[in-house]
């Protein structure tokens, strides 16, 4: 009996949760926007002012919602653990990217460390104690301020630990044993990953780059590769010269660890470096400038691709613009014929078939778009797509963003050489993600304020016979949805499966109506009017309202 009032309990209040207890209640009272939920042994929520050129940054501890506040912050880095048990806020005092930086502890007590001519931390570092255990109650940040890099403790007011001066360049986790190099005075300064001094190798260097677990760079003494090692039971750096007589490093073929130099550098003889084989090789080839060269092995061949490019398709721009970062771009084949794909190219768009038939190549680049065309061995060249945009869409079920108006453009595939639109006037950024789930929304339609909040349903991609490749087709769940005002409501498993947004958007106020659309029981809710933001916080979602009656912080709470 009680087992079948339990099966009768679950069904009518199912122990997932699907819908949020709205409007909620408020945490504060007052006139917030541009929330961000901070985590140390208690969450806290920043939230800036709704009042125009008010920089205060306000600190509200979610237990206990009292706010306090921090004047004159500009941009501002956060962040805190459990372990630590409290949370730090450092901040420029403007929007820029440099200047005075100042600390601020989540109750809004200022520290009185103040550094010039400062960027915002580059990490957060846990030190150890003299035993050698980490001391998880302290919180150190890496900053560099004027041109020094440092070691602050923003909860002491002892002076910050100078780590290197200058400080003009930082590779970070290199190799197994996690350590950094940074540039100065072209020397490379070697630390362990508790940032302790280790070593001084280099001299004059001049370019400087990590492939995998080791850092190639190239000095007075030519192109070189650093290893990081144990020797005598301690960290160390295993140097050794590649070319003594190289120069111009660069990277034709990093996936496969090929890296690419003049040599002898006077005659500007092209030198190719395989790391795997640490064999040096240089084929039948001039370039302009190893930096502006590609190599693809041939799909077609069967045997292991070389560095002497008989099974290695080459790419590399003449009369360089260096400015845009485009040239003339060339083609050469395994058998050693040239071919000339178009004008004002950008090599990095530049692309083989699996098969080897033809290539992509961006060409007739003017800035901000260019001409998208299909290239053959042969030397024939078929226009594809006009107004293509020189970066990627960063997903992968579409390779190119086409008809860029400056606003929108259409998601496009290639396939089979063609180019086929898979989704219309897409912003350029944050038009595609995924849930937990693999739930995958889309955001089209876009007019620059405002569009259509899809859900896609995989599907055959056109162009394919046998399923080869898929998309997502969009199933439309609102219209008039303002961008990016819209995400998610899943940042752990059991929350709520559905997607949240802001329509009926008030430019003006920048406010908007908060809804969201339950995925699984396809029903969409009003969750408040007035809204300036909103993010996941743990047990429901807090949300803005700047203005009105209403004004203040709400938590809707997941049932």
């Amino acid at each position: 009996m009680v087992q079948g009032f339990k099966h009768a309990g679950d069904a009518l209040f199912p122990s997932v949760k699907t819908y949020l207890d709205a409007p909620g209640y408020r945490l504060v009272s007052g006139g917030y926007r541009d929330l961000v939920l901070l985590t140390s042994s208690e969450l806290f929520v920043l939230a800036r002012s709704a009042k125009e050129d008010d920089q205060t940054l306000y600190s509200i501890r979610y237990a206990v919602p009292t706010p306090c506040s921090i004047p004159n912050v500009g941009r501002y880095w956060a962040g805190g653990s459990v372990d630590i048990g409290q949370a730090w806020i450092a901040y420029l005092h403007d929007g820029g990217s440099r200047g005075t930086l100042s600390f601020s502890d989540t109750g809004c007590h200022v520290s009185p460390i103040s550094l010039p001519d400062a960027e915002l931390p580059y990490a957060r570092i846990t030190p150890r104690g003299s035993d050698g255990e980490l001391e998880t109650d302290r919180l150190l940040l890496l900053v560099r301020s004027a041109s020094r890099l440092l070691l602050v403790d923003p909860a002491s007011s002892d002076e910050p630990k100078l780590l290197v001066e200058p400080a003009d360049g930082l590779i970070t986790g290199v190799g197994k044993l996690n350590v950094s190099l940074v540039l100065s005075n072209g020397q490379l300064l070697v630390f362990d990953e508790d940032w302790n001094y280790l070593t001084t190798f280099a001299e004059g260097v001049v370019a400087l780059a990590q492939l995998g677990d080791a850092v190639y760079f190239e000095d007075k003494n030519g192109i070189q590769r650093a290893t990081p090692t144990i020797r005598a039971g301690l960290p160390a750096m295993d140097v050794e010269v590649i070319a003594a007589d190289g120069c111009y490093l660069a990277f034709p073929g990093a996936p496969r660890h090929w890296i690419g130099f003049f040599s002898p550098c006077g005659d500007q003889t092209l030198a190719l470096y395989d790391e795997s084989t640490q064999e040096l090789t240089r084929p039948e080839l001039r370039v302009d400038d190893p930096g502006s060269l590609i190599l693809l092995p041939d799909p077609t061949a069967t045997a292991t691709p070389g560095l002497e490019l008989d099974r290695v398709w080459a790419f590399f721009l003449r009369d360089i613009d260096y400015g845009y970062g485009r040239g003339t771009l060339v083609a050469r084949s395994p058998d050693g014929n040239e071919l000339v794909l178009g004008a004002n190219a950008a090599l990095e768009r530049t692309t083989l078939d699996k098969g080897g038939e033809y290539g992509l190549a961006l060409v007739d680049f003017d800035g901000a778009t260019g001409s998208l065309v299909r290239w053959e061995p042969d030397g024939t060249i078929t226009p594809l797509a006009a107004n293509v945009l020189r970066s990627g869409t960063g997903q992968s079920f579409a390779d190119v963003m086409i008809d860029w108006d400056g606003t929108a453009g259409t998601l496009a595939q290639v396939n089979g050489g063609e180019v086929y639109p898979v989704l219309e006037r897409v912003p350029q950024r944050g038009f595609a993600y995924q849930d937990l789930h693999k739930r995958q929304a889309l955001f089209s339609d876009y007019d620059g304020e405002n569009g259509t909040l899809s859900i896609g349903e995989l599907a055959c991609a056109p162009g394919t016979t046998h399923c080869e490749r898929e998309y997502y087709v969009p199933h439309a769940i609102a219209r008039g949805v303002h961008h990016p005002s819209h995400a998610f409501l899943d940042d752990t498993a059991d929350f709520l499966p559905g997607i949240g947004f802001l329509d009926e958007y008030d430019l003006e106020h920048g406010t908007g109506r908060f809804q969201y659309r339950n995925l699984e029981l396809g029903f969409t809710s009003v969750v408040s009017e007035g809204v300036s933001d909103f993010v996941f916080a743990g047990n429901g979602m807090l949300y803005a309202v700047p203005y009105g009656e209403g004004a203040g912080i709400w938590l809707a709470r997941a049932k």
